[in-house]
């Protein structure tokens, strides 16, 4: 194996895929509504750089 082979896939047979390939299913439910305005406020006032 060349230095190239290595450096594009090492150790190839430690982190090769398994038989038939990998499937994932991601469901993420973390903003199923908007904010509100209060926590918008608190959100920019941490965000932003305000002089006070």
């Amino acid at each position: 194996m060349s230095w190239l082979e290595f450096a594009l896939s090492p150790f190839p047979d430690l982190f090769a895929a398994p038989p038939g390939g990998v499937s994932a299913k991601v469901k993420d439910a973390l903003l199923n509504k908007r904010f509100t305005d209060p926590q918008i406020g608190v959100a920019y006032d941490r965000l932003c750089i305000r002089r006070r």
